[in-house]
């Protein structure tokens, strides 16, 4: 309602202007939106303003409490307290303190339902009672992120990702999940027109460095070790081999490679100082002695 003025006439009594009912109803009707706007109707709040249209600008204005709503718009200052709800923008010059509490969905499999997934969404999934498959989308923004972790229910019964059409890390083949607390981050690409993937390392695991689509690369050079001798890894399992760059850092290494056995082989080093010999070292040696 546009404010409504109460007509005084051109002179002192003159009879132009409104008559004393007339004049007392536009008090009436601007108090009421006035108590509407700051109130609720019959009592202005002390601590919480309510704005009942749809949008408000607000200048140089400090929000004390708790605000419901949407906010649209950039901020300039400090936001104290918990934001529920997504944050869409950029956070500059300045940090954020406390907890970022992630919105996940959980995707429950029973052997015969699959999920289509959306971006920019992270997922649990729980196939304790039937397996299922996740299609990712099949025509993906570029940076959409998409997390996906089992709950613990992977190895009694796997889960497929399919990626739609598109390929994961130039693979066009799905993946079959059967590790229990399978984690994964993918994120695409419309450079490379490919997904992806960054793995979660979990169980009170410290790392100084960078998770690089399947490498773990520290942030400085030969300046960190893999566990310690108080709290070492259990075991390590390799595919290729062992790369030993040696003292000299340049292009020539020691590649230590295990051979394509047919039965398990235990290799148990001697507890003693010395230098392992290689087979040709050991005949040649043989040789000489005679």
């Amino acid at each position: 309602m546009a404010k409504q003025s109460i007509g005084i006439g051109s002179s002192a009594n003159d009879g132009n202007g409104d008559p004393l009912r007339t004049a007392g109803g536009k008090i009436n009707d601007n108090f009421d939106e006035l108590y509407t706007l700051l109130g609720n109707g019959s009592t202005l709040t002390s601590d919480v303003i309510t704005l009942n249209t749809t949008a408000q600008t607000l200048t140089n204005k400090t929000i004390t409490g708790d605000f419901t709503g949407d906010l649209t718009g950039n901020v300039t200052g400090d936001v104290t307290g918990d934001v529920t709800g997504d944050l869409t923008g950029n956070v500059t010059g300045g940090t954020i303190s406390g907890n970022f509490i992630e919105n996940w969905t959980t995707l429950t499999g029973d052997g015969s339902t699959n999920f289509t997934l959306t971006e920019n969404t992270y997922y649990y999934v729980n196939t304790a009672s039937g397996s299922t498959t996740l299609y990712l989308p099949s025509s993906p923004s570029d940076g959409a992120t998409i997390i996906i972790k089992d709950v613990g229910s992977a190895a009694t019964n796997s889960f497929t990702i399919d990626f739609n059409g598109n390929t994961f890390q130039g693979v066009s083949s799905s993946i079959t999940v059967d590790d229990n607390f399978y984690f994964r981050k993918f994120v695409y690409s419309t450079t490379f027109s490919d997904w992806l993937g960054y793995s979660e390392l979990t169980q009170n695991v410290s790392i100084v460095g960078d998770l690089e689509a399947n490498n773990v690369i520290p942030n400085a050079h030969n300046s960190y070790d893999l566990g310690t001798d108080l709290k070492a890894w259990r075991n390590i399992y390799l595919k290729n081999g062992i790369i030993f760059e040696g003292s000299t850092d340049d292009g020539n290494e020691t590649t230590l490679v295990a051979s394509d056995v047919s039965s398990d082989v235990t290799l148990t080093l001697p507890s003693e100082n010395g230098t392992l010999s290689t087979e040709g070292f050991s005949i040649a040696v043989s040789v000489a002695l005679g």
